[in-house]
């Protein structure tokens, strides 16, 4: 992966949740939904890309996954101050095909109180997440899933990544 400074990568956390508040599509989702903005994702032929995802909730973690041709090439996750490597199982979660399945895992199960998602205004990929409470009452902890960083990559750029 590039290397970015702290710095730097404030700057485009907080210009992409800002345009995600201002451009992206606030849906509380349904499976025609996801189906629509993933098919609409695919449409667009982005196979190799850079994408960083924070996820709150019981716990903080931040990963960043480099995606080469559809395959995970390197992943790592900052939990607690430590950063460590990711295996591509590990990693996928984390990929836009991966928010895609857990959207649609969490839709088909019908555990939660909620499944809310703003679409990336650009890509339609799930930019933002909110995972809600169970109903059964088991855990009341709302998982948050945001997409801080996202660079789609020209053929080119994919081949001499990272």
């Amino acid at each position: 992966m590039r290397r970015r400074t702290r710095a730097g990568l404030l700057v485009r956390a907080l210009l992409v949740t800002g345009a995600c508040a201002a451009a992206c599509r606030e849906a509380t989702v349904t499976r025609q939904e996801i189906e629509e903005a993933e098919a609409s994702w695919r449409r667009h032929g982005v196979s190799s890309y850079d994408i960083t995802v924070t996820l709150s909730g019981p716990f903080e973690r931040r990963v960043q996954v480099a995606v080469r041709d559809g395959a995970v090439l390197e992943a790592t996750v900052t939990e607690h101050g430590l950063v460590r490597p990711l295996n591509e199982a590990q990693a996928r979660p984390y990929t836009v095909e991966g928010l895609f399945r857990t959207l649609t895992e969490e839709l088909r199960r019908g555990g939660r109180r909620f499944v809310r998602v703003w679409f990336d205004q650009r890509y339609d990929f799930p930019a933002h997440s909110e995972l809600g409470p169970r109903r059964d009452g088991t855990d009341e902890t709302v998982l948050v899933f945001r997409v801080v960083d996202f660079e789609a990559l020209a053929a080119s750029e994919a081949r001499s990544a990272p």
